[in-house]
């Protein structure tokens, strides 16, 4: 009877059908502009909602083993204060910073108890404050756990639809820009002490633990990226930034370790600002990589510009690459998406392509394509209007 009620608590609370709305809403935008820039869709499949559910099973199963075995354990009241604060910031469709959120909510479930509320109340803000070093450490363990999950979702998720946005340059030259916009709802057990979840809810099972009273239960959590990608495309930066997050939290399990054993609630308090911080100097280091080095994939005038690959097209089967130029095709020089398909039509079941790769090297491309239908060969590219 437990399972059956903490499964409907997951499924029922706000966070997980506001993530998954925010899934569809990421898809249809992604489907919308492809169609509206190449009459189209890239990936017409529902990616997001595959992410969505293979993250949801991998990060709950993974994630809960991880706090049950830990044994972490917090408030009823702090779980419906992060539950609030990340269903309203789901509302917002232009952001997506779930991790900072999680941090800012961990810092106040470190600083302020249930017992706190009365006192925030009656103005007594001061005397609100309560730290305790083993509520502390417990916050710092979520966080860390947190950290791992992050690891292994962008290891399930780095690869992308590299979906353009085509904007012009200071130049006025046409260039395209690319984002890894994913996100995941998931459960995590968590240990509630007290008999709170009893008096609102009698059938919920209470253990006694050592003495002290605890039931578990099983909370949605949330993580997601919104990045954009000027000059690279996002496969070539989101593994590095998997693995600089996987080393943070490598360290945040050492100071986990060292919180366990030394309990200080100051200390603890400074593992948690510390990999808030290097988190988010993490990401800014990336945004800083991506802005000064690389090169944009921009319109060109000595051939065609692949800004996107339909999956399972010949154009994919052959290994063109987004950012590619393509400068011949069946020995004809191509500039232009009329010259592609009339160089196409000169042989309609085979292709031979002379394309220079995002490293100026030059490749020979060839591959079978539909009879009759040079058009279905796969690739995007600039519009001319």
């Amino acid at each position: 009877m437990s399972v059956a009620t903490n499964i409907l608590f997951f499924v029922f609370m706000p966070v997980f059908w506001f993530a998954l709305i925010r899934v569809f809403f990421v898809y249809n935008r992604r489907v919308n502009r492809e169609r509206r820039l190449f009459e189209s869709a890239i990936n017409p499949k529902f990616h997001e909602g595959w992410v969505f559910l293979k993250s949801l099973i991998v990060l709950g199963i993974v994630g809960s083993l991880l706090t049950a075995l830990v044994g972490v354990e917090t408030s009823l009241n702090w779980i419906l204060l992060y539950e609030l604060i990340v269903a309203i910031s789901l509302l917002i469709p232009w952001i997506l910073v779930p991790t900072f959120l999680l941090f800012g909510a961990v810092l106040m479930g470190v600083f302020f108890n249930d017992y706190s509320i009365p006192m925030i109340k009656g103005g007594d803000i001061a005397g609100a404050i309560n730290v305790n070093a083993s509520r502390s450490a417990n916050f710092l363990a979520l966080i860390t756990i947190m950290l791992i999950l992050m690891f292994i979702f962008l290891k399930m998720n780095g690869k992308t639809i590299n979906s353009p946005q085509v904007a012009k340059n200071r130049r006025g030259n046409r260039v395209a820009s690319y984002g890894f916009n994913e996100l995941a709802v998931f459960p995590l057990v968590l240990l509630i002490p007290g008999k709170l979840i009893e008096t609102v809810i009698p059938m919920w099972p209470v253990f006694n633990i050592f003495g002290a009273h605890v039931t578990f239960l099983v909370v949605p959590f949330l993580i997601g990226f919104r990045l954009k990608f000027i000059n690279h495309l996002p496969n070539e930066l989101m593994p590095r930034i998997s693995n600089a997050i996987g080393k943070l939290a490598l360290l945040a399990i050492v100071l986990t370790a060292i919180a366990y054993f030394f309990r200080n609630s100051y200390y603890v308090i400074f593992a948690i600002i510390l990999l808030a911080i290097v988190y988010a100097l993490i990401i800014y280091h990336f945004h800083r990589v991506d802005r000064k080095t690389g090169s944009q994939i921009s319109q060109a005038v000595d051939g065609i510009r692949i800004i996107g690959i339909k999956p399972n097209t010949p154009a994919d089967k052959m290994g063109l690459k987004t950012g590619d130029l393509i400068i011949e095709v069946n020995n004809m020089a191509v500039n232009s998406e009329s010259q592609l398909y009339q160089a196409l039509q000169d042989d309609p079941t085979f292709v031979h392509m002379k394309v220079k790769n995002r490293h100026n090297q030059l490749e020979i491309k060839e591959t079978a394509i539909y009879d009759g239908s040079p058009h279905e060969i796969g690739i995007e590219m600039f519009q001319n209007n």
